[in-house]
């Protein structure tokens, strides 16, 4: 499931080998030609067929037989997965707690992540990584749960067991900026191996295995706080995704305020307003609210950042607009009016197209201000301010309806400090008369686009 998940599959869902963004592109690109595929997808469709497929002898050699398979890294994965960790299944204590499920729950772990922000990209890229525990969540009351053989658990107290682990251990902390922090926060979790029971009297090495071993597994009570500590992971790790599955309303509701309040360093990062996590923590607290929760989610400044480096007021604008332009009630994700322009949209498009928009309002922004210390005449202005409305309205006429409110709020805000609104926003106008006819006569598209422009533009 975890090879099957999104995380896994977004990393190979590439036609051409340039779409690979991954650090190991040059080692890919190796292995697709020696293996005579043509795309990235193949090597990811090939390898979980070579899974599903592996016969899995107790002597383990399926490990060498994995490696000469399918592309090595992923084959490392798989062994480390199996022979660095033990499976335990879970429920909570409490009768009224539950697990989510998160669209990508089966590929997030717990554990640290020595990461550098880059501003750039406005992305967290991961240098090292240590994954303590993976989750797959069967029901709301039941989950698996893989944790690391780097960490103690119950019925491992040998000496010379315990002494192992821990220099190891050591040793992988040590590879991370702080090491002294590079703990599991469910190092506690109340967990142990299965009880094998053997065939052979004695167990001197893996030919000693037999396929008649068994294997007795219970079911570990989780404490709420353990399970409010496994939810919080899920959720935090949830905002580059469009689905939270729960059982129940006030299971959920009472997830999220946990969430909310966590004071678990480093969950809830933002780095302002037009951040994704950031977009991602309004719309759960409106979810929340739309459940009776007056409970705000406490964020934290991502490194220490309070704000994005020389944002533009016209991204300010465009991503605070956006947020309040979401549904009360979460039902519909996505704004009726946007959605009947563009039914495929998905959050991520949606987010996209107010950045675009935002992007078109500080075009305007600086030409507008170029005009009007230009010599040209003022013919020729006319002209550019004229080839500018043509280009916009090439535009999709779903962000253009993003611009046109956009740039109605702008003087909504403080110039000098334009994180101070000072009116109330104008969440509709003109432009909302449209979106029906452009969806219903596509063949009018452009006329309509037109007099949406000419009707709204501020």
């Amino acid at each position: 499931m975890k090879y099957r998940n999104s995380g896994m599959f977004d990393r190979y869902n590439h036609n051409q080998i340039d779409q690979y963004k991954a650090d190991d592109r040059k080692r890919l690109l190796s292995y697709i030609q020696s293996k005579g595929f043509t795309r990235p997808r193949d090597v990811w469709f090939d390898n979980l067929r070579r899974f599903l497929d592996l016969d899995m002898d107790p002597a383990r050699d399926w490990i060498d037989t994995l490696k000469a398979q399918i592309y090595p890294e992923d084959a490392a994965i798989m062994q480390i997965h199996l022979t660095w960790s033990f499976i335990a299944f879970c429920e909570p204590t409490n009768p009224g707690d539950e697990f989510l499920l998160t669209q990508n729950a089966y590929s997030i772990f717990e554990g640290p992540s020595t990461t550098r922000y880059n501003v750039i990209t406005q992305k967290t890229d991961a240098n090292f990584y240590t994954e303590y525990h993976n989750f797959a969540p069967i029901s709301p009351r039941l989950i698996i749960i893989s944790r690391s053989h780097l960490l103690q658990s119950e019925g491992q107290s040998q000496d010379w067991l315990r002494e192992t682990r821990n220099r190891l251990a050591a040793a992988v902390q040590s590879q991370h900026l702080n090491p002294e922090k590079a703990g599991s926060i469910l190092h506690d979790l109340p967990v142990r191996p299965c009880r094998p029971m053997y065939t052979a009297s004695e167990i001197t090495s893996p030919t000693c295995f037999r396929e008649t071993d068994k294997f007795l597994f219970q079911c570990f009570k989780l404490s709420r706080h353990h399970t409010t500590t496994i939810n919080n992971i899920f959720l935090e790790e949830a905002h580059t995704t469009s689905s939270i599955i729960y059982h129940s309303q006030g299971s959920l509701k009472s997830s999220l305020e946990q969430y909310f309040k966590s004071e678990t360093t480093g969950m809830k990062a933002v780095l302002g307003p037009r951040h994704i996590r950031h977009l991602y923590l309004i719309a759960l607290e409106k979810i929340a609210r739309d459940l009776g929760s007056s409970v705000s989610c406490r964020m934290n400044a991502l490194c220490g950042v309070s704000s994005p480096p020389r944002m533009h007021m016209s991204s300010f604008v465009a991503y605070t607009v956006a947020s309040k332009l979401l549904p009360e009630k979460h039902t519909e994700m996505l704004p009726r009016a946007y959605s009947l322009m563009n039914p495929e949209a998905s959050e991520r498009a949606f987010w996209s197209d107010t950045h675009q928009a935002g992007l078109m309002m500080m075009l305007r922004t600086k030409l507008d201000r170029a005009l009007k210390t230009s010599s040209l005449s003022n013919e020729a202005k006319f002209e550019v301010r004229s080839n500018l409305r043509g280009f916009f309205m090439e535009f999709p006429p779903e962000r253009l309806w993003l611009y046109l409110k956009i740039s109605r709020n702008m003087n909504k805000f403080d110039d000098q400090d334009f994180t101070k609104q000072i009116l109330d926003l104008e969440l509709e106008g003109p432009e909302d008369d449209f979106p029906r006819y452009i969806a219903l006569f596509p063949s009018q598209r452009t006329n309509l686009v037109k007099a949406m422009y000419y009707r709204a533009i501020v």
